[in-house]
């Protein structure tokens, strides 16, 4: 049809091969094979001039609109992606929800009010592209080799924590198998119904530890707030517990165990094509997480 409309417009298959970017043959052949889809002559041609037939000029009135509205509908897709707008899916486990994304919303929704946030809250690995996310937030071990990954933060450890008032009439552990003489408060994974197994390493090799569970719950932040409140002892991801360690509000447990586990980073199928509301995202959740690393 672009074609047809080309050559309608300019009366000569030169002019409208140059505007197409077309040799003349290629453009010729082009109208060829839709006059013989069509059955009818379009254009009656000469080596001197070119002219609509009556059944031609009757389609050029029928497709002018149509092509007028796919034009518009083509410029206001391309203006639409120039500029980001839209919505924005994310699947993330709650500890990087709340510690790296929660923080810069605001900043985000100020920066670019037309992009709608869908966070999607979850603690197993999601196939993003098969369940419709644009993007992923995980530890980087967990991320697939065919994705693009964006680095967010440092390596972290998983600790073991609890409060004082916990310690107050007990011993503290000071081997991992000491801690099936304590209360402990389990996560449990919502996917699978395993419980989470407790991993330390002191340098001689790995311990796997499977305690007694007081608690066990698949929400990270109701671990944190029984552990905050004496039951037991908690394993829990490092950015979760960190500013409480450092308050005195946690204590630490068996430190000399605990390896780093990783570091988390936001994935998504590739940077072709991006869309400029994903890439909006990402730029801010980078940028003002190293800030706010800075200040630390």
């Amino acid at each position: 049809m672009a074609a047809f409309a080309a050559v309608a417009a300019e009366r000569s298959f030169v002019r409208a091969a140059r505007r197409l970017d077309l040799s003349p043959t290629a453009l010729s052949r082009r109208i060829a094979a839709l006059e013989d889809r069509l059955g009818t002559r379009l254009f009656n041609r000469t080596t001197r001039s070119v002219s609509l037939t009556e059944t031609g000029a009757a389609m050029l009135a029928d497709v002018t609109p149509a092509m007028a509205g796919l034009d518009a509908a083509c410029a206001r897709a391309a203006g639409h992606e120039r500029r980001p707008r839209g919505r924005v899916r994310i699947n993330l486990p709650r500890i990087a929800a709340i510690k790296l994304v929660q923080p810069v919303l605001p900043i985000f929704a100020s920066r670019y009010p037309e992009v709608e946030i869908d966070l999607v809250i979850d603690d197993h690995v999601r196939d993003i592209v098969g369940d419709g996310f644009d993007a992923g937030v995980r530890l980087g071990g967990l991320v697939q080799k065919d994705m693009t990954a964006v680095r967010l933060t440092p390596e972290f450890r998983m600790m073991a924590v609890c409060s004082p008032a916990y310690l107050r009439d007990r011993l503290a552990p000071r081997r991992p198998a000491d801690l099936l003489d304590h209360r402990c408060l389990t996560y449990r994974f919502s996917e699978t119904g395993l419980l989470q197994k407790w991993a330390f390493d002191d340098g001689a090799g790995p311990v796997v530890i499977d305690p007694g569970h007081a608690l066990t719950s698949n929400d990270t932040r109701l671990l944190l707030d029984c552990a905050l409140a004496g039951m037991g002892i908690a394993y829990l991801g490092e950015p979760l517990v960190a500013e409480f360690v450092s308050s005195g509000l946690l204590i630490q447990l068996l430190r000399d165990w605990t390896p780093p586990v990783g570091a988390f980073y936001l994935y998504h199928p590739g940077r072709r094509l991006m869309p400029p509301a994903l890439r909006a995202f990402i730029d801010v959740l980078v940028t003002e997480g190293q800030t706010r690393m800075r200040r630390a």
